[in-house]
């Protein structure tokens, strides 16, 4: 995926992965977040040589969960059983929750575990 500092990116590749996208709390709930996906999601679509949109997202409500196995965690997330304000809208936006990466990044919040999310056209 370009590692923690892209440095495995290739312009030559099929995957267009995606940096965090952050709104200022004042400005949430007003689809600003929805609107940059569907920007990147139309970018995909018009550069022709991409596959897919992946990206990894940090599951900050995952440690004051009580969830003890964060696979269950995001499985409980994706069929709606709970919800996580990083993972949830990332999912309605359409992403498709791939994997999850355990001691992928030191964040305790996450549990170090991020989800690993795709989109395909």
């Amino acid at each position: 995926m370009g590692g923690f500092y892209l440095d495995t990116f290739n312009e030559d590749g099929e995957v267009m992965y995606g940096l965090d996208i952050s709104v200022h709390p004042d400005y949430r709930n007003q689809g600003m977040g929805r609107g940059f996906y569907e920007q990147r999601f139309f970018y995909l679509s018009i550069l022709g040589n991409l596959k897919m949109y992946a990206t990894t997202c940090r599951l900050p409500d995952f440690r004051a969960s009580g969830y003890s196995n964060v696979r269950q965690y995001c499985e409980d997330v994706k069929f709606g059983q709970r919800a996580d304000r990083t993972l949830t809208p990332l999912l309605r936006y359409g992403l498709f929750l791939a994997d999850v990466l355990e001691n992928h990044m030191d964040d305790p919040e996450s549990g170090n575990a991020a989800a690993l999310l795709e989109y395909k056209p």
